[in-house]
């Protein structure tokens, strides 16, 4: 070998051995600790309140009687699932081992500002806060610091998905939910392919042509639980133009063009307007030709 790859070859046990010695500091390692324990002393029954605050989202959520709210910054129902995965979370988490104790440091594991903060309220008094840092190297754990302590834990668990997300995530983005079995006629106005799907005797029949139960049943699954890609919430001026309509279960989508490859959707049961993905609309705008057989 020539002297060029004896230095290569240096070069390379050099970076090796820095490396090793990177992954092994403080609190930037992985655990191999078997033992844990609780973080926070949680009541979820009586926990009432949460505030999430981060760089880029500042929800508050509040609890009336069992239904969850979004009250800041705008009010709106909660998506109740991940309101209570949230508190479960907070319950459950437990921690592995202390990684530091300098406040120097808290911006290495992104426990300071940089980092999502979460306070929990039960009658309107925090009962506890703490911040959720960066993922641990191992992509499976978390590090997270008490509000008011220095103590640098690490935790278990990707905590980033279940606290650090956008405020249409917090949202409940049902626009319609129905049973299938409510659903026995569907009425479809979209310009010149309008038609009227229509439940005969167990069959279901378009123009008294018999059409694909598969596509059908994937109409049918679609339209009992159609939820919305995000919200509109600022005035659009001028007002949506409903161009499509779609009826069932004694309900009714209307559909506007938003001119970038989606729509404005608002549905007879409420007055707000959401918005749809193209490919998300695609899923109910079924044509003649894809239904019949």
């Amino acid at each position: 070998m020539n002297k060029n790859v004896y230095i290569l070859i240096a070069l390379l046990v050099v970076l090796l051995i820095a490396a090793y010695y990177v992954l092994k500091m403080p609190g930037e390692s992985d655990s191999n600790s078997e033992h844990s324990t609780i973080f926070l002393s949680v009541d979820s029954a009586a926990t009432d309140g949460i505030e999430i605050k981060s760089p880029s989202t500042d929800v508050k959520l509040e609890r009336k009687g069992n239904t969850w709210y979004v009250t800041a910054p705008v009010h709106y129902r909660a998506d109740q699932k991940s309101v209570e995965d949230a508190i479960h979370q907070c319950k459950i988490l437990s921690v592995l081992n202390l990684v530091s104790d300098k406040p120097e440091k808290f911006s290495i594991f992104q426990v300071d500002s940089t980092g999502t903060r979460i306070s929990l309220f039960q009658g309107g008094k925090a009962t506890s806060a703490f911040i959720v840092g960066k993922t641990s190297p191992n992509f499976t754990d978390s590090y997270v610091r008490k509000a008011g302590a220095n103590q640098v834990m690490l935790a278990r668990g990707v905590l980033e998905y279940t606290f650090n997300r956008q405020l249409k995530e917090w949202r409940d983005r049902t626009i319609i939910s129905v049973s299938r079995e409510e659903i026995k006629s569907i009425a479809v106005q979209n310009g010149k392919d309008s038609y009227q799907l229509m439940l005969r005797d167990s069959v279901w029949m378009l123009d008294g042509k018999r059409v694909k139960l598969s596509a059908v049943n994937d109409l049918i699954a679609s339209l009992s639980n159609f939820q919305a890609d995000d919200f509109l919430d600022s005035a659009v001026t001028p007002a949506p133009k409903t161009s499509s309509r779609i009826s069932f279960a004694g309900l009714q989508l209307r559909f506007a063009e938003n001119g970038k490859d989606g729509y404005y959707v608002q549905s007879s049961t409420s007055s707000q307007w959401y918005i749809v993905e193209g490919w998300h609309a695609k899923e109910i705008f079924k044509s003649r030709k894809d239904l019949l057989e």
